[in-house]
């Protein structure tokens, strides 16, 4: 069981980068409600956006109340996603059929009203390289646009997009791999294409100015949540480097060596990054995680065990990361704690396909897409308990980290994401 989880995984990662979805999915039996056998604790902490069996986009709050369909026909959607002021969601429209393309953006009220489309792919795009996710999206900080990778079977495609839906989108760069992280300010998106490292300005005149580049190592450079300083890999004489730079790329500082493929993810305050190396340039699942303190470049080791994901809480009190289980028979959901040290096991469970694309580029989709509610108490995921029957289909969970072992089921689904607030 290890080898085929390990050639899933290892397929999904060597896919291009905001890609999603998977062709051919069995079909899972559509509900909206909530398991009747489990007791449902209630409570407030923010909400939650899903993508039910039948795809279409619902939001709810944890406990499985105040359900509110945001899609309002019989098409299909995917891939929510919150503004950051939870107001409103973006979400993709697919289509199967080899000869309908109709894969559109939508953005609409988090009450579930006033749908608008923003972009709609071209009828003379080649067919799409997975039909269940033709897009990804950002929304900027301030929540006036989304940054939209769209892709077919050859390039990827950057579009610029004001969420009111009032102009129409530009189109920034192509390239055959293509990862976006917005500024803090939101003036400024940077833009990794290939091995070069470009920036935005928006509101200015959109034209991409050069920071330099990256190792081919380096998944995914990002700013600094606090700052206007980028993370980023960058190939040495010794080897790779990770290291901080100025938003104009002359201004650097070398934070240490890293080794294979690197993945890496600043602290919700910017003073520290969890990074992940998979020690092996062949290797694409992740061995080590490491804590690096910026000011001081201090490091020290976390784990040392095959990861495929890690997540800061809200707080940077915690880290979440999926593990391959010592079996191999399933992946598990684990929480370490950086102040005490604990590391406690939450949940045994097979991800949907929808759920492990996500896994797999989770510093992109970590951006844009939230596994903590906003209190750092709770985490949500999708798929199937290691204990449970498969043939019953995905279901979208809740893990309660302050009751470990208390795990809700909000419903049928194959995807789930937290609001900010």
């Amino acid at each position: 069981m290890l080898a085929r989880l390990r050639k899933v995984i290892v397929l999904t990662l060597t896919l291009p980068i905001a890609c999603g979805g998977i062709v051919g999915d069995s079909s899972i039996p559509i509900s909206g409600g909530i398991d009747s056998n489990l007791a449902l604790k209630i409570d407030s902490i923010g909400r939650i956006a899903y993508v039910s069996a039948d795809f279409q986009i619902w939001t709810a709050n944890s406990d499985g109340s105040d359900k509110r369909k945001i899609t309002q026909d019989d098409g299909k959607y995917t891939w929510p996603g919150w503004s950051p002021a939870a107001e409103m969601l973006s979400y993709s429209s697919f289509s199967e059929g080899a000869a309908d393309r109709r894969n559109a953006l939508y953005v609409a009220s988090a009450q579930g009203a006033s749908q608008v489309q923003l972009f709609e792919n071209a009828v003379e795009d080649k067919p799409l390289f997975r039909i269940r996710s033709p897009h990804y999206s950002l929304w900027s900080p301030d929540g006036e646009h989304l940054a939209l990778i769209a892709r077919d079977q050859e390039m990827m495609t950057l579009y610029l997009i004001d969420s009111s839906g009032l102009m129409n989108p530009q189109e920034l760069t192509e390239g055959k791999s293509i990862s976006i992280d917005w500024s803090h300010d939101s003036e400024s998106l940077l833009i990794r294409r290939d091995r070069d490292l470009l920036r935005a300005e928006v509101n200015k005149s959109n034209a991409l100015v050069s920071v330099g580049t990256v190792s081919l190592k380096d998944r995914m450079p990002s700013w600094s949540p606090t700052s206007k300083m980028i993370g980023l890999v960058q190939s040495g004489v010794a080897g790779d480097v990770l290291t901080i730079s100025s938003a104009t790329g002359y201004l650097k500082r070398q934070l240490g060596g890293v080794s294979g493929n690197v993945a890496f993810m600043w602290s919700p305050k910017g003073d520290q990054i969890a990074v992940g190396e998979s020690l092996d340039n062949d290797d694409y699942l992740l061995k080590r995680l490491v804590l690096i303190d910026v000011e001081s470049g201090e490091s020290r080791i976390l784990k040392e065990i095959s990861i495929i994901a890690f997540f800061w809480s809200p707080d940077g009190s915690k880290i979440a990361y999926v593990a391959i289980g010592d079996s191999g028979d399933n992946l598990q959901w684990r929480i370490l704690d950086l102040g005490s040290g604990t590391d406690t096991q939450i949940a045994r469970f097979n991800p949907s396909h929808d759920q492990l694309i996500w896994y797999a580029f989770f510093d992109q989709f970590g951006e844009s897409h939230q596994v903590w509610s906003p209190d750092s108490t709770r985490i949500t995921f999708a798929g199937s308990l290691a204990y449970e029957n498969t043939q019953e289909g995905s279901r979208i969970y809740i893990a309660d980290l302050n009751d470990v072992g208390n795990i809700r089921v909000l419903g049928r689904g194959y995807l789930a994401t937290w609001s900010n607030y």
